[in-house]
């Protein structure tokens, strides 16, 4: 009977420590501007070869908690459409501190570094971000000269056909955004704003094939976030388009875009002319005849 008491007690000791092998991590994502917490951020931890270990998105307050997280020291990297990645280096779980809180992770759509945020390291031509693929696009030194739509030529699963009209994985029903934002890409001149943003104003292109259940109910079947480089300087780009036909028929266009600080202002003026020529053939013939006397 002592023997049995023994080996239950020794189980019992084995499932304690077997259930203290995890630990959970928790913490707050909010604008780094107003304050405000952020909803539905990208929360992902990552281990010594930047493998990722687990993720969760924040709640409508801003909170996160990741559970079941293994013993060990991670990186922790925060990141939402329109806002700089977040990362939070030297995250240890372990038996001492199981239940590790963060604090608060602030999210900046500027190149401020604070205190408890480090980006470090260069990046990858491809980097996979929990919900989405980043390309990144600014040293491509093939795509100088180009625009917008020769960038997204160049990102696997988008297909832009010689019209310019964008597909996302054989669908058109893709939603297209700027910094974040739609910046008039939601309407049908999308390829003329396209064309007007040089290849050489773009940072990199977020890939997003499965969005979340916000955009689910606009139909979408992806969303392709093109993220310019933060630059205070001027700079202008156009393009100037001429067609001629036979039988005097001839079109033109001119697109112009200026740029200044986070001003952009475009246009466009069109011009057709038309010439038509016709022939044809007219018989008459008279079959009631009269006599006049």
């Amino acid at each position: 009977m002592k023997s049995f008491f023994s080996l239950i007690f020794i189980l019992f000791i084995s499932q304690i420590i077997f259930s203290q092998t995890t630990g959970t991590i928790t913490g707050t994502v909010i604008d780094r501007t107003s304050g405000s917490p952020l909803e539905s951020s990208t929360v992902t931890i990552l281990d010594a070869t930047n493998q990722i270990v687990t993720g969760n998105i924040s709640s409508p307050d801003g909170t996160f908690t990741l559970e079941q997280v293994p013993f060990g020291i991670y990186r922790l990297e925060v990141s939402m459409i329109g806002f700089n990645t977040a990362v939070v280096n030297d995250v240890a779980v372990t038996s001492a501190n199981p239940n590790v809180n963060v604090g608060q992770v602030s999210l900046s759509t500027g190149e401020t570094r604070t205190d408890e945020i480090v980006i470090e390291g260069e990046r990858s031509r491809i980097e996979f971000r929990g919900d989405r693929r980043v390309f990144n696009v600014e040293d491509n030194i093939n795509l100088r000269g180009g625009n917008a739509i020769d960038v997204l030529r160049e990102v696997p699963s988008v297909t832009v056909d010689v019209d310019g009209n964008v597909s996302l994985r054989g669908n058109e029903n893709v939603r297209i955004l700027i910094d974040g934002r739609p910046s008039g890409l939601d309407g049908t001149n999308r390829t003329i704003v396209l064309e007007q943003i040089s290849a050489n104003q773009i940072e990199r292109v977020e890939l997003i094939t499965n969005p979340s259940a916000r955009f689910d109910s606009e139909g979408t079947t992806g969303i392709i976030n093109i993220v310019l480089k933060k630059t205070d300087d001027f700079g202008y780009n156009g393009n100037v388009t001429l067609n001629a036909g036979t039988g005097d028929k001839y079109t033109g266009g001119l697109n112009l875009n200026f740029r200044k600080d986070n001003l952009n202002v475009f246009g466009n003026y069109n011009y057709n002319s038309f010439n038509f020529q016709s022939s044809g053939l007219n018989t008459r013939r008279i079959l009631i005849t009269s006599d006049i006397s």
